[in-house]
C-alpha cells in the first residue's frame, strides 16, 4: 500500500474508485479487442498464405513460394513478438486497477460489500453467496481463463508460424 502521512478524504476515495472501475473496464475491453485484432490479423494471413500457396502451385514456382511462406511467416512472427509485448503491458495494467481497487475498498472498510476482492475469490476458483444465491467457479473455469487462452493462442501461432518458416526454407532449397 502506498505509505502517505496524511490520510485522505473518504469522498476522495470513492471518487478514486469509481475512477479506477472505469479505467479497469477500459482495460479489459482494450485487452478483448487486441485479440480480437491479433485472431483477424492472423486469420487474414493464413488465407493469404493459403491464396499464394493455390496460385504459386507450379513446379517452377517453388522457390518463389517459398520465399514469400518464409518472409511473410517471419513478419508474422515479428507481429506476434509485438503483441506479446503488448498483451503483457495490458495485463499489467488490469492487475495493477484491480489491486488498485482492493486497496480502495480496504481503506473505505467495505469488506463483504467489496465485489473486487470478492469477485478475485471467485475468479480462483472460490465460491461466495450474494443475496442468498451462491457463486463457484470450477477449478477448470479458474485455469482456462483469458491470460491463459491468450499465451495458449500466441504459442499455437507461434508453432504454426515456424512450421511455415521451415516449410519455406525447404521450397526454397528444393
Amino acid at each position: 500500500m502506498h505509505q502517505n502521512p496524511e490520510r485522505p478524504d473518504k469522498d476522495a476515495v470513492i471518487a478514486a474508485y469509481q475512477v479506477t472501475i472505469q479505467l479497469r473496464a477500459a482495460e479489459t475491453s482494450l485487452i478483448w479487442s487486441r485479440a480480437s485484432l491479433f485472431l483477424v490479423f492472423n486469420t487474414i494471413l493464413i488465407g493469404g498464405l493459403l491464396t499464394i500457396e493455390s496460385v504459386l502451385n507450379k513446379p517452377g514456382d517453388a522457390h518463389l513460394l517459398g520465399l514469400l511462406q518464409l518472409l511473410v511467416s517471419l513478419g508474422a512472427l515479428a507481429y506476434l513478438t509485438a503483441w506479446t509485448i503488448s498483451m503483457g503491458r495490458a495485463w499489467n495494467y488490469h492487475d495493477f486497477f484491480i489491486h488498485m481497487m482492493k486497496e480502495q475498498e480496504s481503506f473505505l472498510k467495505l469488506q463483504e460489500l467489496a465485489p473486487m476482492s470478492r469477485g478475485d475469490i471467485l475468479a480462483k476458483g472460490g465460491s461466495d453467496t450474494v443475496a442468498g444465491k451462491d457463486f463457484r467457479f470450477n477449478r477448470l473455469a479458474a485455469v482456462l481463463n483469458a491470460r491463459t487462452l491468450e499465451k495458449f493462442t500466441a504459442f499455437a501461432f507461434a508453432l504454426l508460424y515456424l512450421l511455415l518458416v521451415s516449410r519455406g526454407i525447404s521450397h526454397i532449397l528444393s
